[in-house]
């Protein structure tokens, strides 16, 4: 069992105040339960939530009711949504943790997925239902960005691993966050975000392809990394030197054998002179 961070700030949330008593019941349950992974996810059965809390029948719904409203949770069916920054539940860590946490949102469905990213931002999910429309030419979808994005996504990660020495392979963990961030920036934009990241003083030894995607940070304010690293961040600029010869280097001259002695000669007597002179 993971241990759980709780901020003691939610006591002076005007929000949490507000709430009946079932609902900071729930609150507090959903927070510290045992059910608990390492993303926002959390999928737990009404049955379940009963038993530990006693919250049954229109009780239980009562109090989903008021946790949503506020926006700090979102349920579909079994599956839980943490929106809130009241609890430590979106961990980051070390690329073992990373990749469990990955591997876990990956097991998420995406039609889930889909549901929470419309309460999240306002907008209900699109069901695609006309065919695609493909380009033979450039074999790209023709289409929104949600229909090419698991192409896209798998492109980010390849981008990730070529510049990092990264073995990222799972597109799905990243797919719903790069859908909103598509209707911000095109795919070359985002690409370029990636390699940024090395150059920047804070985040080049930190971020990962969920955190680069990712729309709020652990306290629940909207983040825009994307935006930060080609903002804030410059590729150093490549200094290229090049050398031309513009005259032909030539052999050294040959001195004839007659000049140099004529010139020992010349040394000699100069020698001898210096002699005499010292006397």
């Amino acid at each position: 069992m993971k241990t759980r961070i709780i901020h003691p700030q939610l006591w002076l949330d005007t929000d949490f105040a507000q709430c009946s008593v079932d609902s900071q019941l729930l609150c507090l349950f959903l927070v510290s339960n045992p059910y608990l992974g390492l993303s926002r996810y959390t999928r737990i059965s009404d049955r379940q939530i009963s038993f530990h809390t006693s919250l049954t029948g229109k009780k239980l719904q009562s109090a989903k009711q008021e946790l949503s409203k506020i926006g700090w949770f979102y349920f579909e069916g079994e599956w839980i949504y943490h929106n809130h920054s009241i609890a430590y539940v979106d961990y980051e860590g070390r690329d073992r943790v990373l990749d469990s946490k990955n591997e876990e949102i990956s097991k998420v469905p995406e039609e889930i997925k889909d549901v929470f990213n419309g309460l999240i931002t306002g907008f209900k999910p699109v069901l695609n239902t006309k065919p695609e429309t493909i380009n033979q030419k450039q074999g790209e979808c023709e289409g929104k960005p949600d229909e090419a994005t698991p192409d896209y996504a798998l492109k980010v990660l390849e981008q990730w691993n070529r510049v990092y020495g990264t073995s990222f392979t799972s597109p799905r963990s990243i797919r719903s966050n790069l859908s909103y961030w598509l209707t911000e920036y095109n795919l070359d934009q985002i690409l370029e975000a990636v390699e940024r990241i090395q150059y920047h003083k804070f985040w080049r030894d930190k971020m990962n392809p969920s955190t680069l995607l990712r729309r709020k940070n652990p306290q629940g304010e909207a983040v825009d990394y994307i935006g930060i690293m080609l903002n804030e961040t410059k590729i150093p600029q490549r200094i290229e030197m090049s050398w031309e010869i513009t005259k032909p280097i030539s052999a050294p001259e040959v001195i004839p054998d007659e000049v140099v002695q004529r010139n020992l000669e010349k040394i000699r007597e100069v020698k001898k002179n210096l002699g005499r002179l010292s006397l």
